[in-house]
């Protein structure tokens, strides 16, 4: 039968299935030593794109090639991103437990973080898939990633809601997070959600690329 044939759509599957597991174990491999996970970031942005436009060639050969290539850039990015993210962190625990502040104003403040850290959430959910897709210095791509982020808005929630799927997963049972969820993501799970992302990130990168003649 046509259906199976090793060009049929069952294969197809199967092979997009093994490719999306091998690219979830080298991400992980690649974000053991913590500092790394920036360029792990980038590389699997980077081999997702290339899936969802079928141009992989090697998941292992494409994936260290932009590990690579990408390493200094998304390292200093990350850092970034983690200073932010801390100084976040900070202002939200003094707000919680300092007393310095008068209690009238830390709902204002909260309120002022809480949309401080979403439009940086916003911004950087394009940092790293703007670094695998284009050649770009660091401020160019802070840049791009400012407007793409306010330009593509609708487009830009989605790509957040599908980042943000393992929190929504810490609401489930214990149970449920140790047998199904931690063996699910160390499969595949993060390979699939940023699978899923790039196909809203390519929609939004038409936008920026211009179309071969």
């Amino acid at each position: 039968m046509s259906f199976f044939r090793l060009d049929g759509p069952v294969f197809q599957f199967l092979e997009r299935v093994a490719n999306l597991i091998i690219l979830n174990l080298l991400f992980l491999l690649c974000c053991i030593p913590i500092v790394t996970i920036g360029p792990a970031l980038t590389a699997l942005h980077y081999v997702s794109m290339k899936l969802m436009l079928k141009e992989e060639s090697s998941i292992i050969r494409d994936f260290f090639h932009a590990f690579r290539l990408n390493f200094r850039q998304s390292l200093l990015l990350s850092l970034i991103f983690v200073g932010i993210v801390a100084i976040l962190g900070v202002d939200i625990y003094l707000l919680l437990f300092s007393a310095a502040i008068p209690e009238g104003t830390v709902s204002i403040f909260f309120v002022a973080t809480g949309v401080l850290a979403g439009l940086f959430f916003m911004v950087f959910s394009y940092v790293f898939p703007i670094l695998a897709r284009f050649h770009v210095t660091i401020p160019g791509c802070l840049k791009a990633a400012a407007v793409m982020a306010f330009s593509h808005f609708f487009t830009t929630i989605c790509i957040l809601g599908v980042s943000l799927v393992p929190l929504f997963i810490l609401y489930l049972p214990v149970i449920q997070i140790l047998y199904f969820v931690i063996p699910l993501f160390t499969i595949i799970g993060f390979a699939l959600l940023f699978f899923a992302q790039s196909w809203f990130l390519l929609r939004t990168f038409q936008h920026y690329t211009p179309e071969e003649e």
